[in-house]
């Protein structure tokens, strides 16, 4: 793997934390959604370094640096703070399997790189030296005050297990291992939001990938879509449910949409999306298989 030119983007008098050697990697991801790798990169140029701060952003085929490395960094919320030599960020807005698959493939090459520099073992969450992700070090670390266990949901979300990642990072080489016929996951919590919308963009190809159902018309039938917009047009990833169906394509969720998704789906046909609905649950278990 080759990895794109590091940009320097390097915020000034970011503090010395703990003290030579650093013996430690850490693996993160951002937990936003919606940011890019600049969004990220300006933030820390702003943000007050007291609350956190990291050394690497890599997203949208970029590798941007944004700290110094080998002085530790306020990033695990714990005593490991001070045992750092590189706190690397994954972004979390990836819109389809491709970009991810790219900032995968360059997130794994740059903590074997910043192992490498750091002159520590290529190793992932075994002992107290190596590459560590944010959850094995709140699982393990002295005075740990973290409750995050960053990069793993994300990672699983595509298809990307904690095994899977240590033998990608351990290895040096992704050869995917299946992974790239798991689709991304969602959670399963018979809720139509943003995520479940994405997934359904990502999965019938329509554009844009944005999480939001454009142009409803608001009735009973789908004021429980909770990532609707309100409004008239319609929009495309309905209408491409309604052609599956065999519905008239006019890419509003009305009743009758409902009631063909619920007879699809195998749930009773009342043609309403609950708060919890038994047909979006079927609806996102179908996806996380691939299916609709």
């Amino acid at each position: 793997m080759t990895l794109p030119k590091t940009e320097k983007q390097i915020r000034k008098g970011t503090p010395q934390v703990g003290t030579p050697p650093f013996k430690q990697i850490h693996a993160h991801s951002t937990g936003n959604p919606d940011s890019t790798a600049q969004n990220e990169a300006d933030f820390m140029q702003t943000k007050d370094l007291n609350t956190g701060f990291y050394t690497h952003v890599v997203g949208n085929g970029r590798v941007i640096q944004v700290a110094p490395v080998n002085q530790g960094s306020w990033d695990v919320g714990g005593d490991w703070n001070s045992w750092g030599y590189a706190s690397i960020e994954l972004i979390e807005s990836h819109q389809t399997r491709a970009e991810f698959e790219k900032d995968y493939k360059n997130y794994v090459e740059l903590l074997r790189k910043a192992a490498k520099n750091a002159g520590v073992a290529i190793r992932v969450d075994s002992g107290e030296e190596g590459i560590l992700s944010h959850s094995y070090c709140t699982q393990r670390q002295p005075n740990n005050k973290s409750n995050h266990v960053d990069p793993y949901p994300y990672l699983a979300k595509w298809g990307i297990s904690e095994a899977q990642f240590k033998k990608d990072v351990e290895s040096g080489e992704i050869t995917g291992g299946g992974n790239n016929n798991i689709p991304r996951q969602i959670v399963v919590d018979g809720q139509w939001g943003n995520d479940c919308t994405k997934r359904l963009q990502e999965y019938f190809g329509t554009k844009p990938i944005d999480g939001i159902i454009s142009g409803q018309i608001k009735t009973s039938a789908n004021a429980n879509v909770y990532s609707a917009q309100w409004g008239t047009g319609g929009s495309n990833v309905v209408r491409a449910i309604q052609k599956q169906l065999g519905l008239v394509q006019d890419g509003n969720i009305g009743s009758g949409t409902v009631k063909a998704m619920q007879k699809h789906c195998g749930t009773a046909q009342d043609g309403i999306i609950s708060p919890v609905s038994d047909m979006v649950k079927e609806m996102q278990r179908a996806l996380n298989k691939g299916k609709f």
